[in-house]
């Protein structure tokens, strides 16, 4: 029942989203291209920095499983469907092993890291000290964005396999699920290119 099924999925996996895999090269370039444009105009204007909060080695361990799962995902998925246009086989395993990944660690990031990467806006019209934030804006608007489209990666998969799903909505949450795994690679990213600009002082 589950080789009729991963059957089933791979077919319509290769005979939909082609506006996806005509657009991905596209869409990876231009998150490229946003990425350096940001680090270029970041130390353009770098000024001075107030002081950050550091991260506790906890903190350190779920952001480097995110990142790999995230990388893994990233890797297997878009270069299966550059180079084969469709992801199957191996490559499909790994990304399940991504996956189980990723739908582990999502929650404990969002745990982790919400409470430092929420905004408050009542520090900014409060007198005196006020204390060192974790993150500026960018890497806290970039993570809410990743933990947002990273929800949708991993429910759209989760409710695939409800046995009553038709072709068609097949269809619909595995399109969902690409489109929101591109946000989810650009998001992570953006965050990181945040988080170097932090680490090295220009923000």
């Amino acid at each position: 029942m589950f080789a009729e099924e991963n059957t089933t999925f791979v077919l319509i996996a290769a005979h939909s989203g082609e506006q996806f895999n005509q657009a991905l090269p596209y869409l990876l370039i231009a998150t490229a291209l946003i990425v350096g444009l940001y680090v270029v105009l970041t130390i353009a204007r770098a000024r001075r920095v107030e002081p950050k909060s550091k991260w506790s080695p906890w903190e350190w361990a779920v952001y480097a499983v995110t990142l790999v799962s995230v990388g893994i995902l990233a890797a297997t998925s878009f270069g299966a469907v550059l180079s084969v246009g469709v992801l199957s086989g191996w490559a499909l395993l790994a990304h399940m092993v991504g996956a189980g990944m990723f739908v582990f660690v999502l929650p404990v990031l969002a745990i982790t890291w919400c409470e430092p990467s929420r905004f408050d806006l009542r520090r900014y019209g409060q007198r005196g000290p006020t204390g060192p934030e974790r993150f500026y804006w960018f890497p806290k608007l970039t993570f809410w964005l990743l933990l947002s489209a990273g929800w949708v990666v991993a429910m759209t998969m989760l409710v695939s396999m409800i046995p009553w799903m038709g072709t068609d909505e097949l269809e619909s949450m595995l399109e969902m699920h690409r489109w929101s795994g591109l946000v989810v690679v650009a998001a992570a990213a953006l965050h990181v290119s945040g988080m170097v600009m932090q680490r090295i002082g220009k923000r």
